[in-house]
């Protein structure tokens, strides 16, 4: 950047239109009347410090920005390098478990924390460093909300394929002496797994696998359905056949390692839904009385029952080794309750068993922890499960205590653009056009704010997951037609501009749910296993170019819709032009040595711009909040200043047609 538009200038500017409501300074932090929330309290200072630990602005200049002193410091360790961070880990294992409590922080460190915390787990996995392995993935499958900074730096496939690589290829050694150990380090890093894949509704493509005999494949898209008895090969019958005695039967030796030495960890997790359909008939049924259910429970809680089990007399109160398996098992369970319609045995079993693994607080603490980390995956599918069972049978008393003892769980549960159930329900119970009119309404309060951005008053409500669920619900078409109509009205209302920022920041909104595979998918193709991409649904951005290549059709029976159309999608297709690569702009040669081209190359500029293919970046305003004295020139005019305007109907459209009638503005479309 070159003087006056510095990083530190940039910085000053941003802090000051930032509400210190939500993000107080350092002062009000002392205010007992203020209800501030604890993680915000201190952004503002460590965002300034973590700018200074880059390089961005010199540390003396801290307290100029904020305004007032500071007590805050840099980190004692300088910033971090990812290299060396990495080095430090491989030569103690213990380093690791202080990296990944540093992901809390936000001191500009974080991003090398990270990159390093990705690059120990491609490490550790080609090294099959089993044991420094179940340590990390433990660790960090607690800690939900440490995922999400992690997907800040760095992809899911750069994570997750070494680890499904890892999992899929596992095999014990020849020599094996201990089999529990094995369980007990293959189950760490599956959780962290399906924590990854159930937090962010992940698919097998997202995690690079191609082959059809993956085991994380096979178990992420048929995990959790049961397979009849017939269909069962002979080797799965008789591992069927040895954990059922080994949980149940009190003479049968218990879990010992004569048991997993012949069942391989994958070969049990494939099994464990069908194991607990078993389990479920057999206590429905009258096979399994109340204490034997509760010493199976038990046993797969790794609770103390050493009179009863070999396992627990050398676990000490703190091998989990089959608690991950309880993913799959209540994912199972909880397809079991609202798929059947009446209230059978089979349903107040599988209540009866959610009782004893929720509501049971025994065991190691250890082993609680892991539960927690096992409940938080499946918190959400559970709860919609109980409440659609609890709507069958209003007047059981078991649901509520199972809910409770979710409660915290559910709000670490998942972090996807799907809608929770009441805001569907309340979308789509809008008088009026259900979910259509909650979407008319969202734009409605849009515009409503925007126009009138001197007045006090609050954001309108909006929440992404509106948009992706009616783009789901009523497909791309309609839902682009409900948008359309509505910038009609309010182009008829005299808010035309607002109307069209408005349209156009929903239809350039990314939609997360519907993206092609990541582009580092290509580094594992396999030609004896070619990837078969997804089918994208189709998107607003296409649905709109579909209806102005038909603007023909529409002028003759709506010439106001046929303008609208267009302009909106020269506007949308300028808003998603990609710019030219940061280093033709950066060159320190501004004159880009093009001698006597330089002529040409605005001709062709010129050209690309009346073409609607380069927005006129003189007038296009990008003002996101109210005009003040500090809005470096990005606000718009008072007619259309506010939270969403990118500038004035003439500047928008300069490059993108002409402003005047309908037939003006169709020229060189193919109307004929």
């Amino acid at each position: 950047m070159f003087p006056p538009l510095t990083p530190q200038y940039c910085i000053t500017e941003a802090l000051s239109q930032v509400d210190t409501n939500a993000f107080p300074t350092l002062s009000a932090m002392f205010d007992d009347t203020n209800n501030n929330n604890t993680f915000t309290d201190s952004v503002r200072q460590d965002f300034c410090f973590a700018c200074c630990l880059h390089g961005l602005i010199p540390e003396s200049s801290i307290e100029g920005l904020l305004g007032e002193i500071t007590y805050q410091t840099l980190p004692q360790e300088g910033r971090y390098v990812k290299e060396q961070l990495v080095e430090e880990c491989m030569g103690d294992p213990e380093k690791i478990q202080r990296l990944i409590s540093e992901l809390d922080n936000m001191d500009g460190n974080v991003g090398a924390v990270c990159q390093a915390l990705v690059e120990m787990i491609g490490r550790l996995c080609h090294n099959k460093e089993t044991m420094t392995l179940k340590l990390l993935c433990s660790q960090l499958a607690k800690k939900p909300l440490s995922l999400d900074v992690m997907l800040l730096f760095d992809k899911p496939i750069a994570m997750l394929h070494p680890l499904c690589e890892l999992l899929d290829n596992w095999r014990y050694e020849e020599d094996q002496g201990e089999y529990q150990p094995v369980y007990e380090e293959f189950g760490s890093v599956l959780l962290l797994v399906l924590a990854f894949v159930h937090r962010y509704n992940l698919s097998p493509v997202d995690l690079g696998i191609r082959s059809p005999d993956s085991f994380v494949g096979k178990l992420l898209s048929s995990g959790q359905l049961s397979k009849p008895y017939e269909e069962l090969t002979d080797q799965e019958k008789g591992h069927l056949d040895r954990w059922i005695h080994g949980l149940f039967d009190t003479e049968s030796g218990g879990l010992a390692d004569e048991l997993l030495s012949q069942c391989p960890p994958q070969d049990f997790y494939l099994l464990v839904p069908t194991l607990f359909q078993n389990i479920v008939l057999a206590f429905a049924t009258g096979y399994l009385d109340e204490e034997s259910l509760k010493t199976g429970v038990e046993c797969e809680l790794q609770i103390d029952r050493a009179s009863k089990r070999d396992i627990n007399q050398d676990s000490d109160l703190v091998n989990n080794f089959l608690l991950p398996s309880l993913v799959p098992a209540i994912v199972y369970m909880s397809n079991v309750l609202w798929t059947e319609l009446n209230q059978g045995q089979e349903q107040r079993a599988v209540i009866r068993i959610l009782q004893l693994i929720l509501l049971t607080k025994q065991g190691s603490s250890e082993a609680q922890t892991m539960l927690s980390s096992v409940v938080n995956l499946i918190a959400i599918p559970l709860e919609y499960s109980l409440r659609s069972y609890q709507r069958l049978d209003p007047k059981s008393q078991a649901i509520e205590p199972l809910l409770k003892a979710m409660k915290d769980n559910i709000r670490l549960s998942r972090r996807t653009g799907s809608a929770a159930n009441n805001e569907l329900e309340m979308w789509c119970g809008t008088a009026g056009g259900g979910l259509a009119a909650s979407v008319r309404h969202t734009l409605q309060g849009f515009v409503s704010w925007s126009v009138h951005p001197a007045l006090n008053i609050m954001p309108t409500s909006y929440t992404h997951r509106q948009m992706l669920a009616a783009l789901k619900m009523l497909g791309a078409k309609r839902l682009l037609h409900v948008i359309l109509e509505e910038v009609k009205v309010q182009t008829e209302n005299g808010h035309e501009s607002i109307a069209h920022d408005v349209a156009t920041a929903l239809i350039c909104a990314p939609d997360v749910s519907n993206m092609p595979p990541p582009a580092e998918l290509a580094l594992f193709v396999d030609s004896n296993h070619p990837i078969v991409p997804p089918q994208l649904r189709i998107s607003l951005r296409v649905a709109l170019k579909f209806e102005a290549e038909d603007c023909k059709t529409i002028q003759k029976s709506d010439p106001a819709m046929a303008e609208i159309v267009v302009r909106l999608h020269r506007k949308v297709e300028a808003q998603l032009l990609m710019p030219p690569p940061a280093e033709s702009m950066l060159q320190g040669d501004l004159s880009l040595g093009l001698d006597g081209n330089a002529a040409a190359l605005g001709d062709a500029l010129a050209a690309a711009q009346n073409d609607g293919l380069v927005a006129d970046d003189g007038n296009m305003n990008l003002d996101l909040g109210a005009s003040s004295g500090n809005d470096m020139s990005l606000g718009g005019t008072a007619d259309s200043s506010g939270g969403l305007d990118f500038g004035t109907d003439d500047g928008m459209f300069g490059g993108l047609g002409t402003g005047g009638s309908s037939a003006d503005l169709l020229e060189g479309w193919d109307l004929t």
